[in-house]
């Protein structure tokens, strides 16, 4: 805690990066109400009503507020991912290695874990997508959806590349995923010429993409002298994605300056961020590394 002017009888008050930070996140204060005449009761407090959260805060580990620490976090995204491919095992039988082996039902959820170790759970949402719209498609038309067949696809890619461009190629993504992963029936005949063409021709209706404007230095050089935007400044200055920067283990390290040389380290531990999907890659960390100085000349 940090005192005010130290003149006597002054109360102690709280550090000036905390009152910063209140007034960033605490809602303005409602302006003084009107005098209520002496005959007529105070009207109750009414709560203003919550805006509505839009759909992308509602969604996606960047908008997650369940409180956990990255590693469990982590955890809770790999287990539901793996949730969607046991529903998507189970449904193709016989038509998956796991079913013509005969693996019991108790120990499908184990085996299709451990098959799954060396994705990414990002990869793994994608895949089981592209095969639930699929899936949503065949019950839709009336059709098995299993073994898969070259028509089959043919007539599901036609269809799907009218709602949106990509969706053609995200499917045979997820056939070949599927095929090498756990033995999909049919995974090699749905890959052909045609399905192939169909899919590149969905993506050229696809809209191009338009980049961000960069930050620029001004704006820059003014976080840099707030504190509570540190985090900000930091995964720019070590160009490290918002998942990377999240899952620093330990307290980054500053090299001290000399002159206009000198940086700050840190690393990326868990061994679970984007490009530690292999099994070699587990157990190493990621580098994040930056300038020292920013472009306002402080640490």
């Amino acid at each position: 805690m940090v005192s005010g002017s130290g003149f006597p009888g002054e109360v102690m008050r709280e550090p000036w990066p905390g009152r910063i930070l209140a007034c960033m996140l605490l809602p303005p204060a409602p302006p003084p109400a009107a005098e209520a005449p002496a005959v007529a009761p105070a009207a109750p407090p009414q709560r203003m009503p919550d805006a509505p959260v839009p759909k992308r805060q509602r969604h996606g580990p960047a908008w997650r507020s369940d409180g956990l620490a990255p590693v469990l976090h982590d955890q809770q995204v790999r287990e539901a991912a793996v949730e969607k491919w046991v529903v998507i095992v189970v449904a193709a039988g016989q038509h998956s290695r796991l079913g013509a082996h005969a693996v019991p039902a108790a120990q499908v959820r184990q085996a299709v874990s451990d098959i799954l170790e060396v994705k990414q759970p990002t990869t793994m949402n994608k895949r089981a997508g592209a095969v639930g719209l699929y899936l949503t498609w065949a019950r839709r038309s009336g059709c098995d959806p299993f073994p898969l067949a070259e028509q089959k696809v043919v007539d599901c890619l036609r269809e799907t590349i009218q709602e949106s461009p990509s969706r053609g190629t995200s499917f045979l993504e997820a056939v070949v995923f599927a095929g090498g992963m756990f033995g999909l029936a049919g995974a090699d005949d749905a890959l052909t010429r045609w399905t192939q063409g169909l899919a590149a021709k969905g993506l050229k209706r696809k809209n191009p993409k338009k980049q961000r404007a960069p930050f620029k230095a001004a704006h820059l050089s003014q976080a840099e002298g707030v504190v509570v935007l540190g985090y900000f400044v930091f995964a720019t200055h070590v160009q490290g994605r918002c998942g990377n920067c999240a899952r620093v283990s330990g307290e980054p390290v500053l090299d001290p300056p000399e002159g206009n040389r000198g940086f700050i380290e840190a690393a990326a531990g868990f061994g679970d961020h984007k490009t530690g999907h292999a099994a070699r890659k587990a157990a190493e960390l990621l580098p994040l590394v930056g300038l020292a100085l920013g472009v306002s000349g402080k640490p």
